[in-house]
């Protein structure tokens, strides 16, 4: 990305920029204005000591400086203020494109990662917009306004100290260069050094229960070295530059004083002239500082965006037909037709084919790895098959709204998912608009009502970070109930009732055995009690069906599933 682009995001926001670039203009203006003051103030008050001139030049100072204070608050506040609404634009896209993405992104990309480059990358951005840009736009105006004035006093002296300007423009652009990829570097690691972070935060009681403290010390003060690295390499860039540019600053001025003493010498100038020439050529250095300052920080904020581009370019969300049309309901079957899924190279399912009526309850069975929650995330097109297709009432799903098929589809999963919100919301989520009534009879199918009336605030209690302040057992109800209230269409229990003690997994079996009534319903267990009242039982190995049948039926068969229950219960005698 170049600065071109930068100037092209920014068109949205052409209101505040040209208000913002009107302002410095102003501050140009008035800047040039003060360095030709001071020719008068020394021929005319100083030297010729005129009355009329002194009030004249005073009433002139005041004017321009209060001119230049205006003007330069105006652009300061509009680019700041464009600054702001750019980058929250910025992230709010940002945000919507990752959490958009299939589940394969996120088995691709690295939580910290993601963070940095919402957060750490956008912030560098706005710093850049707000900050750097001004600098860049403001002072390059006033320099250009400083060079009308040089050139007007005498444009010979004018080329005499302007011919090291070559000789900067080539070290300035290796010093860009360097700092770019610098800074890539940096933030590439501060999404490390976040992931790390995130990672131990989120898991502080295994890191305890295993003594892995000093470990994680180790790996996190890794990561901030390379940080402290690419940081204090970074700054060696930036401290050579500056002092570079007051050297070549300093060499000029001794050619300017060189050539200017012989011009007054010679007469051609005045001891006003060659003082203005002097002020404005001085003037100038600091815009010359500031815009050196300006590039470094400009480097940065580029290298951000070419990560956050990055992100935006890579898009492989699961997205509708054209001809997609709504899914009102699913009143016969759903089929799987020789369905396969890969994870890039990597075989998971293989020519699966069954088919479930409306109203029936599944089973999926299988040791680890055998791909049944894969299988169920192809339902509601978490992932989308690699071969084959899944059809409901005759219509590929693909061929559907996405919205529609997740509308009728409920999902509880082994790893429960809460937020940092209150249990009534938690419960609401995916129903924001459901009444108090509707969430405690949810709350009450799933068995949660009473431990919920015993929390401080009950139904607005806040449970915390995914739901640390409730035990394992009360956040699956939490999530049971969450899926009763959505009153889904075809319902997924993925290891659902695996955090429950038998007492509330009979009461919850209950409640479900209720529920799931006329529900299409896909179960995944491990335990039998939960699954041998099955209409049906798939077993899964190696991403194959292997067996197909009734609880009694795969017993009385001798396959794989009787292995599996007779590693639970024990051997049968049939």
């Amino acid at each position: 990305m170049n600065i071109g682009k930068l100037f092209l995001l920014l068109k949205p926001f052409r209101r505040q920029w040209l208000i913002a670039v009107a302002g410095m203009i102003g501050v140009a203006f008035f800047t040039a204005q003060l360095t030709l003051l001071v020719k008068q103030i020394l021929d005319d008050v100083l030297i010729q000591t005129r009355p009329e001139a002194l009030s004249r030049v005073s009433l002139l100072l005041l004017f321009f400086y209060l001119g230049k204070g205006i003007f330069s608050f105006i652009s300061s506040l509009f680019m700041t203020s464009m600054g702001l609404e750019f980058v929250r634009a910025l992230r709010n896209r940002l945000y919507n494109h990752i959490i958009f993405q299939p589940l394969s992104f996120f088995s691709v990309q690295k939580t910290g990662e993601l963070t940095a480059r919402v957060i750490s990358d956008t912030d560098r951005i706005q710093d850049a917009v707000a900050k750097t840009l001004t600098d860049l736009i403001k002072e390059s105006f006033t320099i250009v306004g400083l060079l009308v004035v040089i050139f007007y006093l005498d444009w010979r002296l004018a080329l005499v100290s302007l011919v090291l300007f070559p000789v900067l423009v080539y070290p300035i652009t290796r010093f860009s260069n360097r700092l770019r990829q610098t800074s890539r570097k940096a933030q590439e690691n501060i999404g490390r050094l976040s992931q790390i972070l995130i990672e131990t935060l989120t898991s502080s009681r295994i890191v305890q229960a295993y003594q892995m403290e000093k470990e994680e010390t180790r790996k996190f003060d890794d990561a901030s070295r390379m940080l402290l690295q690419q940081g204090l390499h970074a700054a060696k860039v930036v401290s050579f530059s500056s002092p570079f540019m007051e050297l070549l600053s300093g060499v000029a001025a001794v050619l300017v004083m060189w050539y200017g003493s012989g011009q007054i010498r010679a007469g051609i100038l005045t001891a006003g002239d060659f003082t203005a020439f002097l002020t404005a050529l001085f003037f100038m250095y600091t815009p010359v500082k500031k815009l050196s300052k300006s590039n470094q920080s400009l480097q940065q904020a580029l290298a951000s965006y070419t990560r956050i581009e990055e992100i935006l370019k890579f898009d492989s969300r699961i997205q509708d037909d054209p001809e997609a049309f709504p899914l009102n309901t699913i009143s016969d079957r759903i089929e799987f037709l020789n369905v396969s899924f890969r994870y890039g190279d990597l075989p998971v399912l293989s020519d699966i084919s069954f088919d479930v009526k409306a109203g029936e309850v599944v089973a999926l069975v299988g040791p680890s790895g055998a791909g049944k929650t894969t299988l169920v995330n192809l339902i509601p097109r978490l992932y989308d098959v690699t071969g084959g297709a899944i059809k409901i009432d005759g219509h590929d799903i693909r061929s559907v709204t996405l919205n529609s098929l997740r509308a009728r589809i409920g999902l509880v999963t082994q790893e429960i998912i809460l937020f940092d919100d209150t249990v009534a919301a938690n419960i609401a989520y995916g129903r924001p608009g459901a009444s108090k009534q509707e969430i405690e009879d949810a709350a009450r199918a799933a068995y949660a009502h009473d431990f919920i009336g015993l929390l401080p605030d009950g139904y607005a209690t806040h449970i915390g970070e995914r739901g640390h302040r409730l035990s394992g057992g009360q956040r699956q109800r939490i999530a049971l109930a969450r899926a009763i209230l959505r009153n889904p269409a075809i319902l997924i229990l993925d290891e659902a009732t695996s955090e429950l003690d038998a007492e509330s997994e009979i009461a919850i079996q209950k409640a479900l055995s209720e529920f799931i009534l006329h529900r299409t319903t896909f179960i995944i267990a491990h335990r039998f009690s939960t699954i041998r009242k099955a209409d049906r039982i798939i077993v899964l190995e190696n991403g194959r069906i292997q067996e197909t049948g009734t609880h009694q039926d795969l017993l009385d068969s001798k396959g794989l599933y009787r292995k599996f229950h007779e590693l639970q219960y024990g051997i049968l005698d049939l």
